[in-house]
């Protein structure tokens, strides 16, 4: 199991080693194929699940096939769409209008820009998370949307790169230091920055406008996953 999204309508999980992805109770749909890219694309790898912002359809990712499906709530399939061969799409969030997804795909760290219509997706644009010089491997993980602006952390530059996109095209703008190794996931907390760092065993909390690290917790084991919830008093 790799990802989990529960609505009104079921519970949804993506089987990234099986490929498919299971109505909790109900229906299993498996995908077939592989892809270009000979250890990371040999099967189907199911990755991320999630609703669309209409509430009436289930997106999945499938790094394997470089594909992102759209079904309905019972897993029966109204579209996909390609990402570009051999960048293995990850991630995926809507823009807070909910006409554009934008992709995190993890294999060549890029972003695809997508529009989104009442269940089909179209590409608009790809580009690197990632500065120009920076050679050394890396691999896009968690992405984020926040006030017209599209976060990714970036595994191995550890950073996290921010992007807008303006006129149908998605432009890089610069990376933030993550203050620790291989930044699984981050979220955006008001002007902070949470990142889990899971090589360093850490996580981090870095200022929006500053960009300055603010604290750090050390010592948590291989920490990959981060949500916030505020507490009503």
């Amino acid at each position: 199991p790799c990802h989990l999204e529960v609505t009104d309508k079921g519970k949804y999980i993506v089987n990234y080693l099986s490929g498919n992805i299971v109505k909790m109770g109900e229906k299993i749909v498996t995908h077939k194929g592989n892809g270009i890219h000979p250890t990371r694309q040999e099967a189907p790898h199911t990755h991320y699940v999630t609703t669309s912002p209409d509430k009436k359809y289930i997106l999945c990712t499938d790094l394997g096939l470089d594909k992102i499906f759209v079904y309905t709530m019972n897993l029966e399939k109204v579209s996909e769409v390609d990402a570009p061969k051999g960048h293995g799409p990850r991630h995926l969030i809507f823009s807070d209008d909910g006409k554009m997804c934008f992709v995190a795909n993890e294999l060549e760290s890029t972003v695809t820009a997508f529009q989104y219509n009442d269940g089909k997706l179209e590409a608009v644009d790809t580009v690197s998370c990632l500065p120009n010089d920076f050679i050394v491997n890396s691999t896009a993980s968690a992405i984020r949307f926040s006030d017209g602006f599209v976060y990714v952390s970036n595994r191995g530059h550890n950073s996290i790169a921010v992007m807008q996109f303006v006129n149908n095209k998605l432009r890089f703008i610069k990376s933030i230091d993550c203050s620790g190794d291989f930044p699984r996931d981050f979220q955006i907390v008001g002007d902070y920055f949470i990142s889990t760092n899971e090589k360093s065993n850490d996580v981090s909390v870095i200022d929006k406008k500053s960009l300055k690290l603010i604290d750090i917790v050390k010592n948590i084991k291989s920490p990959v996953c981060v949500i916030y919830h505020k507490i009503s008093k």
